[in-house]
């Protein structure tokens, strides 16, 4: 069922307001401003806290174009990640999936979403156990068929991104555009390109940087593909894990949602948790496979596999290669020896150019 949107985030966050959602009184709200390390695109957020210890704790997390260089971006004009959870499709993720939402309003010229505090279930950047890759990966094939092949991704009103959202967001366009905000992302971009181009092989500098300046070929092969809801940012932030029968994977932030090849979540997944995998990627990648044939079924053909794979692997490097060049001279994602190291970063591209010269044959 669609949910309403509440007037105001002092609406939203009224005793009176927290007590209907929770169902029992809320007596004392207190909000905290607080600054997540985790989040690049300039958004704001409010810690809640309620009567006691033992009462609810939230999250406020403040979007608004104003401040936000992604949503801007993506061209996000209504708030994505709103717009999801206000047509009710998040209420039709697995049971096995919590994207914490609890209410969204508005918040002046923006938005405001209000989520349980599940910051204890957060993954942290470390090693991942076996149990906890698979797990993650179990519950992105669940998602993935879920909404197989599901005609309400064609609502215009959900606000989706577009590929091209999705492979340009983190282009030397973006970065060049967004140069005066006060994150320092946007200003690493461009430099992160231009040391790409020293660090890679010449065929594969001329695919990428070819593609991250019009990435049309790419989306086109993408859209003959079976597509599904991708979530789009399969970050080691927006991902935790939450005791129960079953046991449910966090995932927070939609703000990229699209609709695609399943692959796309998966080969973001590989380039912004790579280091921290107890397995290597191509491993991740046939788990990933087996886990989504269990889940389709007969929906499931090798005629499409291996094809979307190639291609999103290619888009993963388009959205990671800037970084993974200036990881590799130590301005990026520093990792401790027990996760790589320095060397990490050049094997890192290393490995996706590989993918990059498997891939375009389908272009």
């Amino acid at each position: 069922m669609p949910h309403e949107l509440y007037s105001s985030l002092d609406e939203m966050l009224a005793p009176a307001t927290l007590s209907k959602l929770e169902g029992r009184p809320i007596h004392y709200v207190r909000c905290l401003p607080f600054k997540s390390e985790d989040s690049l695109s300039g958004n704001r957020f409010l810690k809640v806290v309620t009567d006691d210890s033992m009462s609810p704790q939230y999250v406020v997390k403040r979007m608004s174009l104003a401040w936000d260089w992604l949503m801007r971006a993506t061209e996000d004009e209504h708030c994505r990640s709103v717009r999801l959870w206000e047509a009710g499709l998040l209420d039709r993720l697995p049971p096995t999936i919590d994207h914490a939402i609890v209410a969204c309003s508005k918040d002046g010229e923006g938005w405001a979403i209000l989520m349980r505090d599940v910051g204890a279930g957060l993954v942290p950047p470390a090693r991942y156990s076996q149990g906890l890759n698979e797990q993650l990966l179990t519950a992105q094939a669940q998602l993935h068929a879920a909404f197989w092949q599901s005609p309400e991704l064609d609502d215009p009103a959900l606000g989706l991104s577009s590929f091209r959202h999705t492979y340009t967001m983190l282009s030397p366009q973006t970065g060049y555009r967004e140069a005066d905000v006060p994150d320092i992302i946007p200003r690493q971009i461009p430099e992160g390109w231009e040391l790409f181009r020293t660090l890679v092989a010449e065929d594969v500098a001329a695919i990428v940087t070819s593609l991250v300046e019009e990435p049309q070929p790419l989306c086109d092969a993408l859209a003959r593909y079976p597509r599904t809801l991708v979530h789009g940012d399969w970050r080691q932030p927006n991902l935790g894990r939450l005791p129960g029968e079953p046991q449910r994977t966090v995932l927070l932030d939609w703000q990229f949602a699209t609709a695609g090849p399943p692959a796309i979540d998966l080969a973001r997944y590989l380039s912004e948790n790579a280091p921290y995998l107890p397995v290597d990627r191509d491993e991740s990648i046939e788990f990933y496979r087996r886990q989504l044939v269990k889940e389709l079924g007969d929906n499931y053909d090798e005629s499409w596999w291996q094809p979307q794979l190639e291609l999103s692997l290619l888009g993963g490097f388009l959205q990671s290669g800037w970084g993974d060049a200036l990881g590799s001279i130590g301005r990026w994602g520093e990792l401790p020896q027990e996760l790589g190291g320095p060397g990490y970063w050049l094997n890192s591209l290393a490995w996706w150019s590989e993918q990059t010269l498997r891939a375009v044959k389908w272009l």
